[in-house]
């Protein structure tokens, strides 16, 4: 997947979830990436292992400083992460209930 945004967050059931905005590679579907690694730079490809499921969330606009409530947004959870052009292994650790 390759990011498209630099380090941000969502909220998910009133709580914050840190991660990144993403790309599939294959279809270009968005996809925001739950990991609290911040290591990561819009423009990384990132080879990802994790669980994927629908949420709804409010979505953090940049330009304009508030939340947007989105009916769903596909979230990630990122148990391991791969940086494609380093090849470097990351491990990211994240609680089984975001936020609580």
């Amino acid at each position: 997947m390759r990011l498209t945004t630099d380090y941000t967050e969502i909220v998910v059931d009133s709580s914050r979830v840190p991660g990144y905005w993403a790309k599939r590679a294959n279809d270009g579907k968005k996809i925001f990436l739950y990991t609290r690694d911040q290591s990561y730079k819009t423009g990384d490809v990132l080879k990802v292992e994790g669980a994927m499921g629908p949420a709804p969330a409010a979505v953090f606009d940049d330009e304009t400083g508030i939340y947007e409530c989105l009916p769903s947004v596909h979230v990630f959870i990122v148990w391991k992460a791969l940086l494609s052009s380093s090849g470097r292994d990351t491990h990211a650790a994240v609680p089984r209930s975001p936020g609580k």
